[in-house]
């Protein structure tokens, strides 16, 4: 897109406001649509109001549809016209309007400046044409003109009319004058009273979001002070054997995935081959899970899926619905694990309250953030960009407190020692389930698949298994539906879990 001629004319009245006429010859393209925007910056200036346009000589109102205009007001003001497409590849738009508060003052003096064409448009102009008249009477100190290179300059009785030919459309054009405010009845215009507050508060401002930063670095140092990162023990931990508890290994191993059934389905599996639960598939592929014939003592995230999975044995459900009631009561088993890890000597409940309250603050503080933002937002008109400072910290000091609860260790020393032991087991096993690494024996496979699901490669570790599982005693907890193998529907049960 691209314009033939725009002529602007800028007129300043006593007041210090400015009456603007602009007529643009519009040559368009059938690729650029029946519409052009005006982008009329306006960073000097108080109001933009009294805005008329006609399209090829027709007055066009604001509405929508061929004919009419619409205006977003703002820093900057958008106007956009709409036309009819036709074979004419030339339109002629016309804008008329006036802008409250364009001279500045100081030390007796008025200074103008007006952007009269914004950098970066959509459209390169063949020929400009800027007029500017000055009040009757009005003394300027020294002569007006174009900010920008390459205009050709002339006086005229009241100012000045600027010309160029071939303006591209990363160049704008501002017209600068000085001049006498003693023949005019001059108002210090809002936006420089404005700015004048905004440096003065720009030191408080800073100085505040400073001060939060300060405050929120000072919260994480005081608890790292408190509750230092604890040291791998040497003594191993009574209670609980992790061995035979593959989901607490993971726990203190590696951070859990969200939303994932991952560690529900490895207490899952981990129980059917204890033989506290047992699955049959009938032909349909539907499953039922019913009570094992074993009765050994269950952890506490062990017993929350039996209690659920107990509510269920009484019918069949497909495969996505055992998922589901695996992940129904998801909160209660992450918190049941923790209560396990605390049972178990590898987690310490007082860090488990820190790490809470750090992961509280934070989601408090950022609301808090939020807030602030839509409050100063109000303020940015009288006082610039610096209020913004304030949420901004306050927003830092939120997401490092949420950043520092996760990062933040809940276990004891000795559950330190036994997370480095499983780390280094969990990459030993991904190496043994790459597809060159060859498949593990059975009771590798079966001693290593709770772990591996819980970790997140059980479908990667069970592959690796490709031989029928039928003689494994491992896997008789498993009822396949008739003409199935153990195998299939032992993929086909973790592989939600990929």
């Amino acid at each position: 897109m691209s314009a033939d001629r725009v002529d602007i004319g800028l007129n300043v009245l006593a007041d210090g406001s400015v009456e603007v006429r602009e007529a643009i010859v519009l040559r368009a393209n059938p690729a650029d649509g029946a519409r052009f925007e005006r982008v009329i910056r306006r960073q000097h200036a108080d109001a933009l109001f009294d805005l008329a346009a006609t399209i090829d000589g027709r007055p066009a109102s604001e509405g929508r549809g061929a004919g009419h205009i619409r205006v977003q007001n703002g820093r900057p003001t958008r106007v956009r016209f709409e036309f009819e497409a036709t074979p004419n590849p030339t339109r002629t738009l016309t804008l008329q309007y006036r802008v409250a508060g364009v001279v500045a003052l100081s030390g007796g003096r008025g200074f103008f400046e007006w952007e009269a064409l914004a950098p970066r448009r959509r459209f390169d102009i063949a020929d400009t044409r800027i007029e500017l008249a000055l009040p009757e009477r009005t003394v300027q100190y020294g002569p007006a003109g174009v900010a920008e290179a390459g205009w050709t300059v002339s006086e005229t009785g009241r100012g000045i009319t600027s010309e160029r030919r071939n303006l591209p459309r990363d160049e704008a054009a501002t017209i600068v004058a000085t001049i006498s405010t003693t023949t005019m009845a001059l108002a210090e215009p809002r936006w420089q009273f404005n700015e004048a507050k905004s440096k003065e508060f720009m030191p408080a401002f800073l100085s505040g979001a400073i001060f939060i930063l300060v405050i929120g670095a000072g919260v994480v140092w005081i608890v790292r002070f408190q509750h230092p990162h604890p040291h791998p023990g040497v003594d191993a931990a009574p209670g609980v054997e992790l061995a035979s508890s593959p989901v607490l290994q993971v726990a203190i191993g590696q951070r859990p995935r969200r939303n994932s059934a991952d560690r529900p389905l490895a207490a899952f599996v981990d129980l059917g081959m204890r033989r506290r639960l047992e699955v049959r598939e009938d032909a349909e592929r539907r499953v039922a899970v019913l009570p094992g014939p074993t009765g050994d003592t269950v952890l506490a995230h062990e017993q929350i899926l039996l209690d659920e999975l107990w509510l269920q044995q009484s019918r069949t459900m497909p495969l996505r619905g055992l998922r589901a009631a695996l992940l129904r009561k998801s909160r209660a088993f992450a918190r049941a694990i923790g209560d396990d890890l605390v049972s178990a000597k590898l987690a310490d409940r007082d860090r488990i309250a820190v790490r809470n309250g750090m992961r509280a603050a934070g989601v408090a503080v950022l609301g808090l953030a939020a807030v602030c933002f839509v409050v100063v937002g109000v303020f940015l008109d009288d006082y610039g960009a610096w209020p913004i400072a304030m949420p901004v910290s306050i927003l830092i000091v939120g997401v490092a407190l949420l950043i520092y609860s996760e990062t933040f260790s809940i276990l004891t020393p000795e559950g330190v020692r036994q997370s480095l032991a499983v780390r280094q087991r969990l990459r030993e096993m991904r190496r043994a389930s790459r597809a060159d690494a060859g498949a593990p024996v059975a009771r590798a496979f079966a001693a290593g698949l709770p772990l591996a699901i819980a970790a997140g490669f059980g479908p990667r570790w069970q592959k690796q298994h490709a031989p029928d599982l039928s003689d494994d005693g491992a896997f008789t907890w498993l009822t396949p539906a008739a003409g199935e193998s153990r195998a299939a529907l032992l993929a086909r049960l973790i592989k939600p879990a990929g």
